[in-house]
């Protein structure tokens, strides 16, 4: 199934692939020996998250944080904890990329949802509102994220779009397409069985 995925996507010609974490389910050995093998054929640039099934992570294969600009959006990727908390490292790490934007439009990345357990209610407080209110004193539009594996959920919360882009396992999984303009993001989602559908985009967001 990767090298389908990885087919598909360089039929695309993407700036870049964003994975947001769950890349193994087990987390063997033979699973990371699959997974580098298959992303050894993707021609474009990956940038990874790490989260629960793919913790622990001895070789460092997947990324804590990364930000990188592509079509005048500014993607901030980040790991929340394992209590799904939002530590100081990673609210000072999102801060100072806002804070640079320069006229990018900013679009942040974890593998956690914002909604529901994203925090968990031992944890409650814990980041929360701090990420609200950056991403609300900086007009972040979009906020994506996996870990449902469910397909396109979508909710506005405080004013920023929020959105799981995980496929469900059980039918094999989908991508998106973001394909970014000067004053909008519209999202397609793809499924292996039929990547080239031509529809309408899933969902729009204003940037």
């Amino acid at each position: 199934m990767l090298d389908a995925y990885v087919q598909q996507i360089n039929l695309k010609y993407p700036a870049a692939v964003i994975s947001s974490a769950d890349q193994l389910l087990a987390n063997t050995e033979a699973e990371r020996t699959e997974w580098t093998r298959a992303m050894a054929n993707l021609v474009f640039p990956l940038y990874t998250l790490r989260d629960d099934h793919d913790m622990p992570d001895p070789t460092d294969q997947f990324s804590d944080r990364w930000a990188f600009t592509a079509g005048g959006v500014r993607f901030i990727g980040f790991h929340a904890g394992g209590d799904m908390s939002v530590g100081a490292t990673d609210l000072a790490f999102i801060e100072a990329e806002l804070i640079a934007l320069g006229g990018l439009a900013p679009v942040l990345v974890c593998h956690k949802p914002m909604a529901d357990e994203f925090l968990n209610p031992i944890a409650a407080g814990l980041g929360r509102e701090e990420l609200l209110t950056l991403l609300g004193a900086y007009h972040v539009p979009l906020y994506l994220s996996g870990h449902w594996h469910h397909d396109m959920i979508g909710q506005v919360i405080d004013g920023v779009e929020t959105l799981d882009v995980t496929g469900p396992l059980a039918v094999g999984g989908h991508f998106q397409v973001l394909d970014i303009y000067a004053s909008r993001i519209d999202i397609h989602a793809y499924t292996t069985a039929n990547p080239f559908a031509d529809q309408d985009p899933m969902i729009t967001v204003p940037i």
